[in-house]
């Protein structure tokens, strides 16, 4: 028993007794008890709403069920149990279909959205395709966009862009057919932004209509940003006017938050400040953990795409900080700022960090159903598996995210999968094969537009490099570090310093220039880049070469004389 009251419940010691007992009965007894402890939990006002809800249901008495199923999902949502919540209203919802398929649709769609604060995306986008088949006619394009807007945080970006492209047509909002025309509509998008300013003038309230624009372009825009970036950023600029034209201060801050972080691409690094700055005071005012969470990850991309990878992964470890509040729930914006976070650890070359962090956050996004956490993280843990020399699993990992993902565009997630199986190859000493598979794909890389983004351009610049080091091209190598050296970014210089070495005729010259960009990796909090210099330049040293070995091994690398076929051929 749970107490000596007289309404205190009497359980049995094991659940497999109480099991027994209940199959033990006849099936019209056990209905009728069923419906005599739902009726005395009622009148004695005892119980939990789930208690009283399994025995209205056990009774056959749906309505009832259904109903106190609802309040049982309202605690828990209450309690911010986000999934026990989904649970409860999945089941509410199927009771009372067969009894009133409306309030059954409206379940499903409260179930959608609970579930996608709980990070299960997926499941929250198939709730809201269940609900819209029997809601109102006005309701259901709203309601198809949520669910849209789910797919796409879940990473199932075709399936949203199927929902979404008839909603954008029929708002009048173009699609660029290629990323230059996008790029060339993001810049006229962003040029208005700036002529108008990012005052709020809220004077009316805005409209359906007006709202409906800003969630179907922020939908898209969110969806794309890190995997079509042209694409996904003229939706962010134009999900960001609309959100000022309709004068609503969330959508507003979202909006400039994630423009802010990228806006070094378009424009000057001060205005993107201001914009973060100004989207934070919006946070602030209305104590929105997920929006202030979502400012500080923005904040780190801007120190990712300048090279402060030190101060990207401290700026996201506040981000994700602040997206951990129980309020915030568990939406696209962490997922987004442990990206960031793996990206800054890969490139200072922390693999045992980027192999344990991605670990963790692929089980996660595993159990969530997000097949964009799925694939990302699968790509990070790849990478850090090429480091130690297990490279079956890291060519897995690789293949598999790119089988799981979408197959209409050619996009980032697929040329890091491509980064993973070069490296490899590098790594086998299959240099003309890795070499292959990089022409071969290269047209697709410039195609989709990702030499536009700095991350992916500087890193596919410098597979090219470290493909034509590894055959021996040193022409090649050099155009490479020429445009390497023309780079904004700290650490892309740094690069052209080390391929310009690796491509020099005489041997002095080139150790004037590794022992430059040594020293600039070491100052940057790049080591693994600055040991692996190191141990090139040991050569017959012994004791230098082991301690530089020693370092390489304590950062993740297995075998630091077959990862430089991969880092520094």
């Amino acid at each position: 028993m749970q107490g000596t009251r007289r309404w205190d419940i009497v359980e049995p010691s094991h659940d497999r007794i109480g099991e027994g007992v209940v199959d033990g009965l006849a099936p019209a007894l056990r209905i009728q008890l069923h419906g005599a402890i739902a009726d005395a939990l009622e009148r004695e006002r005892c119980g939990t709403p789930e208690l009283r809800a399994r025995h209205w249901h056990g009774a056959g008495e749906l309505g009832l069920a259904c109903g106190a199923a609802e309040e049982a999902a309202a605690e828990a949502e209450q309690a911010l149990a986000f999934e026990r919540a989904g649970a409860l209203l999945d089941d509410a919802a199927a009771w009372i279909a067969g009894l009133d398929p409306s309030r059954s649709a409206a379940l499903r769609r409260r179930q959608g959205r609970v579930l996608v604060r709980a990070g299960r995306c997926a499941a929250g986008a198939e709730a809201f395709l269940a609900s819209a088949e029997h809601v109102p006619e006005d309701s259901r394009a709203e309601v198809l966009r949520q669910a849209a807007d789910a797919w796409m945080a879940a990473g199932y970006i075709d399936r949203g862009l199927d929902l979404l492209r008839p909603m954008l047509r029929a708002e009048g909002v173009w699609w660029p057919r290629s990323p230059l025309l996008a790029v060339l509509a993001l810049l006229w998008t962003y040029a208005r932004l700036r002529l108008r300013g990012i005052e709020v003038r809220g004077e009316v309230a805005p409209t359906a209509a007006q709202l409906r624009r800003v969630d179907l372009c922020w939908s898209v825009g969110m969806g794309l940003t890190n995997t079509m970036p042209a694409d996904g950023m003229l939706f962010a600029v134009r999900a960001v006017l609309a959100a000022l034209q309709a004068g609503e201060p969330g959508r507003v801050g979202r909006g400039l938050a994630v423009l802010g972080a990228f806006h070094r691409l378009i424009g000057r690094a001060e205005v993107g400040a201001r914009f973060v700055q100004r989207a934070r005071e919006i946070a602030e005012a209305r104590d929105d953990p997920q929006l202030l969470g979502l400012t500080y990850v923005c904040s780190a991309a801007d120190a990712m795409i300048t090279g402060d990878w030190r101060e990207c992964v401290a700026r996201t470890a506040k981000g994700l900080d602040a997206l951990s509040a129980p309020r915030a729930g568990m939406p696209w914006e962490r997922v987004l700022g442990a990206c960031f976070e793996l990206t800054a650890l890969d490139q200072l070359g922390r693999f045992v960090d980027v192999e344990r962090r991605a670990g963790e956050h692929l089980r996660d996004a595993e159990a969530r159903g997000d097949l964009y956490g799925l694939v990302v993280f699968s790509q990070f843990f790849a990478q850090a598996r090429v480091a130690a020399g297990d490279l079956a699993a890291a060519r897995h990992y690789a293949r598999d995210s790119v089988r799981r993902w979408t197959q209409r565009s050619y996009t980032l997630q697929h040329f890091y999968a491509l980064r993973v199986e070069v490296c490899c190859d590098l790594y086998d000493g299959e240099v003309h094969r890795a070499d292959a598979r990089l022409r071969e794909r290269w047209s697709s890389i410039v195609g989709a537009g990702l030499l536009r983004n700095p991350i992916s351009r500087i890193d596919a610049l410098l597979l090219r490099a470290r493909c034509a080091l590894a055959r021996g091209d040193r022409r090649g190598a050099m155009r490479v570090a020429c445009r390497l050296g023309c780079e904004s970014r700290h650490d892309a210089a740094l690069h052209a310093r080390w391929i310009r070495a690796r491509a020099a005729p005489t041997r002095a010259r080139a150790d004037a220039e590794l022992a430059a960009a040594a020293d600039g990796f070491q100052a940057a909090g790049m080591t693994l880049a600055a040991w692996s210099i190191e141990q090139r330049r040991a050569g017959a040293d012994v004791e230098r070469r082991a301690r530089a070995e020693r370092a390489l091994r304590e950062l993740g690398v297995s075998d630091p004389e077959r990862w430089q076929r991969v880092f520094l051929p």
